[in-house]
C-alpha cells in the first residue's frame, strides 16, 4: 500500500514523483485534509455568519426586481415554466431560482425576502466551506490556509453580494465546488466523481453568460487528460457521462433555437459585443433604467411591431413593461435588436482594430484591477454596485487597501489609467501557477491537475471580460477569485519547498 499521509512542505512537491507513478499504475492517491483544517474552515464559517447576520440585519435583503437579468415578477408567480421557457435573455438558473423562493414564500406566508435572504445565507456558507476544503487539501502551510479564507471571508462584497438577489454569489459557490469535485475527481476518477464534476460546471455554465459552452469543452478535457490512463476497465460508463454532459449543455441553446431561432444561452451577446463600441440610443433611452414617462411612445409602438403576432399571448416577451414599471429586458424586440448590434460593431472593430486594444486597456485598468465593491461607473466606495447605495466605510477601505492597493483615484470611466496595485499584480496572482505547472508537466498529480483546472477558470474569465464586456470586472473576477487566491498560495509553496531541496 503507498504512504498516504501527507507529505511536508507543498501538498504535493515532496510525493510528486511517486504520486505521478501511482497515477499510472492506477494506485488511490488520495491524501487527507490538512491538520487543523476542520478546525479554520469553523472558524471562517462562524466568522462568515456573524459578518452576514451583521449585514443582513442592518441592511436586510433585497430583490431587486428593476433587474434586467430578472423576469416580471408578476409573471413568474403566475406561469413559472412557461415563462422559464419564454426567457431568452439569460441562462435559466437565477429566473428558475427566483421562481421557487416564490413559490417556497406563497407556501410559508414567508415574505420572499426572508426565503430568498436564508436561501443566500445558506449559499455563501457552501461557498466559504469549499474554499476551505480546496486549501486544506492543496495547501499544508496553515498561514497559507488561514491568509486565504481571511482574504475570502473578510470581504465586504461578499455579504454585500448575499444580501442582494443576484448570480454573484452562486457564480463563486458553483465554481468553488467545482474545484473540489475536481480534486476528487483526480484523486480517484470514477464515473460518479466525473458527474460531480461536470455538473458542477453545468450549474455555472447556466448561472452566467461568462462561462461559455467552449469553457465547458476545456473543463472536460483538461478533467479527462491527465487520468485517461487510469481509465482502464471504467472508460464506456466515463465516455456515458461525458456524452451526458454534452447533452445537457446543448438543452438550453436548443430550446432557444427552437422557440426563438438562434442557438445560445442568452440573446444579449450582440448588446455585451457591442458596448463602448456603437452608440445604441434605444438602449440607453427605452430600455434604460428611467422614468417611465420620459419614453418615447414612438420607440415604444416600433418596439412592439417587432413581437410576432403568435408571441402576443406570451408576457414574458410581449410585455415592454415589467410589472415594477421597469423595462422588460427580456421583450422579444431585443433578438433582432441585439443581433444588429453584434453585427454593426465587429464590422467596426474589422475596420478599427485599435478599438478594441483601447476598450482592453479601459477594462482592465477600470475594471478587472479594481476592487469589486467600488462602483465602476461612479468609482464611489461603498456597495452602491449591489446595493444601490453609497457608504464610505472604514471596512471597505481597509480591505481595498488590502487586497487591491488602491492610491488614487481614476479621472474617469473611460479614461484609464493605472490606480491600482492590483493593476501590477494580478497578471503575477493568475500566471505565477504557469510555472510550476510547466515544471512538472511530465508528473502531474491530483493537486497539479487541480490548479491547472483553476488557472484556467482564471485564464478564461479574464480574456472574456477584456474582450466581451469588463466594465464590470472586478466583480467577474470575483467568482474566480478564490480559485485565484489558492493557486497562488500553492505555487509560493511549491517554490520555497524547491529552494529549500536545492539549498540542502
Amino acid at each position: 500500500m503507498p504512504d498516504r499521509r501527507r507529505p511536508p512542505g507543498n501538498a504535493r512537491e515532496a510525493s510528486a514523483s511517486r504520486g505521478a507513478a501511482d497515477a499510472e499504475r492506477g494506485v488511490r492517491t488520495e491524501a487527507p485534509p490538512a491538520p487543523g483544517a476542520p478546525a479554520e474552515i469553523g472558524l471562517a464559517l462562524v466568522s462568515y455568519l456573524a459578518l452576514a447576520a451583521f449585514v443582513l440585519s442592518r441592511d436586510g435583503f433585497s430583490i431587486p426586481w428593476h433587474y434586467w437579468q430578472l423576469l416580471s415578477r408578476d409573471v413568474l408567480e403566475r406561469s413559472p415554466w412557461a415563462s422559464l421557457l419564454d426567457l431568452h435573455a439569460q441562462p435559466p438558473f437565477l429566473n428558475s431560482l427566483l421562481a421557487a423562493i416564490l413559490a417556497l414564500s406563497r407556501a410559508t406566508g414567508l415574505s420572499p425576502e426572508t426565503v430568498g435572504a436564508a436561501v443566500q445565507l445558506v449559499a455563501g456558507a457552501a461557498g466559504v466551506t469549499a474554499v476551505g476544503l480546496l486549501a486544506s487539501r492543496l495547501l499544508a502551510s496553515r498561514a497559507a490556509r488561514v491568509a486565504v479564507l481571511a482574504l475570502v471571508v473578510l470581504n465586504p462584497f461578499l455579504y454585500a453580494s448575499i444580501a442582494h438577489f443576484t448570480y454573484t454569489p452562486w457564480e463563486m459557490v458553483f465554481l468553488a465546488w467545482m474545484g473540489v469535485f475536481a480534486l476528487g475527481w483526480y484523486e480517484r476518477p470514477t464515473p460518479a466523481r466525473l458527474a460531480a464534476l461536470l455538473a458542477a460546471a453545468l450549474v455555472v455554465i447556466h448561472t452566467r453568460t461568462a462561462w461559455h459552452p467552449a469553457w465547458f469543452v476545456g473543463v472536460l478535457a483538461l478533467a479527462i487528460a491527465p487520468v485517461r490512463a487510469r481509465l482502464a476497465g471504467r472508460g464506456r460508463a466515463v465516455a456515458a457521462v461525458a456524452l451526458g454532459a454534452v447533452l445537457l449543455l446543448a438543452a438550453w441553446p436548443a430550446k432557444n433555437l427552437a422557440r426563438f431561432g438562434f442557438f445560445g444561452f442568452s440573446s444579449w451577446q450582440g448588446y455585451y459585443s457591442a458596448r463602448n463600441v456603437v452608440d445604441s440610443g434605444f438602449v440607453e433611452g427605452f430600455f434604460a433604467r428611467s422614468d417611465p414617462s420620459t419614453r418615447d411612445p414612438a420607440v415604444a409602438a416600433r418596439l412592439e411591431q417587432l413581437v410576432p403576432a403568435e408571441w402576443q399571448e406570451r408576457p414574458a416577451v410581449a410585455r415592454l413593461v415589467k410589472s415594477d414599471g421597469s423595462p422588460n429586458w427580456n421583450h422579444a424586440s431585443v433578438i433582432p435588436l441585439f443581433r444588429e448590434l453584434g453585427r454593426v460593431a465587429r464590422g467596426i472593430l474589422r475596420e478599427r482594430p485599435g478599438l478594441l486594444l483601447e476598450r482592453l486597456r479601459m477594462y482592465y485598468l477600470n475594471g478587472i484591477a479594481t476592487w469589486e465593491g467600488r462602483n465602476p461607473y461612479t468609482d464611489r466606495l461603498g456597495w452602491d454596485l449591489v446595493r444601490g447605495e453609497e457608504r464610505d466605510e472604514a471596512w471597505p477601505r481597509l480591505y481595498e487597501a488590502v487586497a487591491v492597493q488602491r492610491f488614487r483615484a481614476r479621472e474617469s470611466a473611460t479614461e484609464p489609467r493605472v490606480t491600482t496595485g492590483m493593476a501590477f499584480l494580478y497578471p503575477v496572482l493568475l500566471l505565477a501557477p504557469l510555472t510550476v505547472l510547466w515544471r512538472r508537466r511530465h508528473r502531474f498529480g491530483p493537486a497539479e491537475s487541480t490548479v491547472a483546472l483553476m488557472a484556467f477558470c482564471g485564464l478564461w474569465v479574464t480574456a472574456l471580460l477584456l474582450v466581451v464586456d469588463g466594465m464590470e470586472g472586478a466583480r467577474g473576477r470575483w467568482a474566480v477569485q478564490p480559485f485565484l487566491f489558492v493557486a497562488f498560495a500553492w505555487t509560493v509553496e511549491a517554490l520555497r519547498a524547491r529552494r529549500a531541496r536545492a539549498s540542502a
